[in-house]
């Protein structure tokens, strides 16, 4: 009999998934108020958050891959799963914060079976939009899918 061990990234990854849950719902809701009628401020914390995480993800690479255990630091590691988890437990209420979620989300998904998709995976895991698209082709359907929502937010956050 098979068993399941519960992790800190599989829980990560049930967290960060709450939002694609809502789209469909958030893409026919009919409002009196635009979505993102809050002010920014209110994702400041979300939003701190993201920001902590990329900057202790580009600390992390400057010294390697991110799973290279020969340049890996506890340090550094830890600052990154903790900005991480608390972007997935804060909630969203502009589409900037949603759009953290998102790429969080995106980044617990699909397998790395070889370079190519650890590099791909790599450039999602940043937030490297331009990269991402380049090779859109190489992602599966379902990661295609969300990165037409990652493309979507993308291009509402921009018009703000």
């Amino acid at each position: 009999m098979a068993t399941t061990e519960t992790t800190r990234r599989s829980a990560l990854g049930i967290l960060a998934t709450g939002p694609i849950a809502m789209l469909p719902a958030l893409a026919v809701m009919q409002c009196s108020e635009p979505a993102d009628a809050a002010p920014i401020g209110n994702d400041a914390n979300l939003l701190a958050a993201w920001a902590d995480r990329q900057s202790a993800l580009m600390q992390i690479e400057a010294r390697g891959s991110f799973f290279d255990s020969e340049t890996h630091s506890p340090e550094l590691a830890d600052a990154f799963d903790e900005a991480e988890l608390q972007v997935c437990e804060l909630p969203a209420t502009t589409s900037a914060g949603l759009l953290a979620k998102l790429w969080v989300a995106f980044s617990l998904q699909g397998a790395i079976r070889d370079e190519d998709d650890r590099l791909l995976h790599d450039a999602v895991r940043r937030a490297d939009f331009d990269a991402v698209a380049a090779n859109v082709e190489k992602l599966d359907h379902d990661r295609q899918v969300m990165f037409g929502v990652v493309k979507s937010l993308k291009a509402m956050v921009e018009a703000r």
